[in-house]
């Protein structure tokens, strides 16, 4: 599928309609490498903000990463920053939100982060990364023939600490709060903070993983355009691009349509359709 399939659609939607477009990070706006310190692009990031200062659109990043990662990423400006799949929140208006059940975790998952590291710290290839309100456990770079002490480690701190859930992905475990959540729940939340400032939206969500399947799901309710970014069994998404270059063309394309404009107002949109 190509960008044309979806310009050549929505065009008229994409021009006129208030936007509120959410992205993925990692292996949708940034590429996925072997190191998951990746920068994001350069080129990306300013075209993020670019889009995000065009009239009538609202741009968020809901990610598996902290906010702290997403501000070095993006800054302090209008973009909606969701970290740690939306449990922590700086909207540009309102502050940040860090979701009460998941703060009461943290110490579980320092605990569960002090037993990995140590279980596995004589083995080469595994980085454990903590995002304050999640861990991610990468075992991609991992020996093939050790992989079972990896998941062995695992299953002990999952019987230690079965307080947490512990998410097997392809490449990785993602060590989570023991709470109904999701990146679709995270798109509740900022659809209900988007109706403070207007109740319609066109909503456009892409994502790369099994993890965006439920923000797929939500977009697909409120009748917007859900992307899957690269190959997904199964994927809920209606269309779907090859990579992260073939989506920054739709971000770059949108907002040339938009013709964004020099923010003069509390917000930064001046003659916007919302005030945002």
């Amino acid at each position: 599928m190509q960008v044309n399939d979806i310009t050549d659609k929505y065009q008229n939607r994409l021009k006129d309609e208030n936007l509120f477009i959410v992205l993925d990070r990692d292996g949708t706006v940034a590429p996925i490498v072997d190191d998951p310190k990746t920068v994001l692009p350069e080129t990306t990031r300013e075209s993020v903000i670019a889009l995000s200062n065009c009239p009538g659109v609202l741009v968020g990043v809901l990610s598996a990463r902290n906010l702290n990662q997403l501000t070095l990423d993006f800054g302090n400006n209008k973009i909606v920053l969701a970290g740690n799949y939306g449990l922590e929140i700086a909207y540009p208006d309102e502050g940040v939100f860090k979701h009460p059940k998941a703060v009461a975790s943290i110490d579980n998952l320092q605990q569960t982060r002090d037993f990995l590291s140590q279980a596995l710290k004589k083995y080469e290839g595994i980085i454990l990364e903590d995002h304050g309100l999640t861990l991610c456990l990468h075992f991609h770079l991992f020996l093939q023939q050790d992989i079972e002490i990896v998941h062995a480690a695992v299953k002990e701190a999952k019987d230690r600490f079965s307080s947490l859930i512990f998410r097997r992905m392809p490449t990785s475990y993602e060590v989570l709060p023991n709470m109904d959540w999701s990146k679709g729940k995270a798109l509740e939340k900022l659809d209900n903070w988007a109706k403070k400032h207007l109740d319609k939206w066109l909503y456009i969500y892409a994502g790369d993983s099994i993890s965006d399947q439920p923000a797929f799901a939500f977009v697909n309710q409120k009748s917007g355009i859900s992307i899957q970014i690269g190959e997904q069994e199964n994927s809920k998404a209606k269309y779907q691009l090859a990579n992260s270059f073939e989506l920054l063309k739709l971000i770059e394309y949108i907002a040339e349509l938009r013709n964004p404009i020099e923010c003069v107002d509390k917000y930064g949109c001046a003659n916007a359709k919302n005030p945002i």
